[in-house]
C-alpha cells in the first residue's frame, strides 16, 4: 500500500516535470483520484495470491470473519 500511495502522490509531479524547477509548489494541483488508477497497471502487488488465500482462510476459521462460535 506505501508503494501505491507513493506513486500516486508522484501524479501530480509528473504533469509539470519538465517545468518542475520554475513553478512554484502552490502551482502543483493536489493528488486526486486519477492519480490512484493511474497507478493499478504500473504498481505490483507484494504479496502471492497463495499467500493471501492462506490469510483468508485463516481469517475464515480463526480472525473477525470466523464462522466458529466462541
Amino acid at each position: 500500500m506505501f508503494h501505491f500511495a507513493k506513486e500516486a502522490a508522484y501524479g501530480p509531479l509528473r504533469d509539470v516535470i519538465n517545468d518542475i524547477e520554475k513553478i512554484p509548489e502552490e502551482k502543483i494541483r493536489p493528488i486526486k483520484f486519477k492519480d490512484f488508477t493511474n497507478v493499478l497497471s504500473t504498481v505490483k502487488p507484494t504479496v502471492l495470491k497463495s499467500e493471501l488465500d492462506s490469510y483468508l482462510e485463516w481469517d475464515k476459521n480463526f480472525g473477525c470473519h470466523s464462522t466458529h462460535s466462541s
